[in-house]
């Protein structure tokens, strides 16, 4: 069963690690050949990826 919460470290990693992974992406394979699932998989998390950019 996947992770309902996570805490505002944890959230503030997965962040880190989502634009660390775009940015590796884009540079290997250009910016028009990276999608959001290759980034969300590289980072091993669902495609819910963008609620890592929201605030509460």
């Amino acid at each position: 069963m996947p992770k309902v919460a996570y805490s505002e470290e944890e959230r503030r990693q997965i962040r880190d690690d989502l634009i660390r992974a775009s940015l590796e992406l884009m540079a290997e394979q250009g910016i028009q050949h990276t999608t959001v699932e290759q980034i969300y998989k590289k980072v091993g998390i669902s495609r819910t990826f963008f609620l890592f950019f929201l605030s509460y």
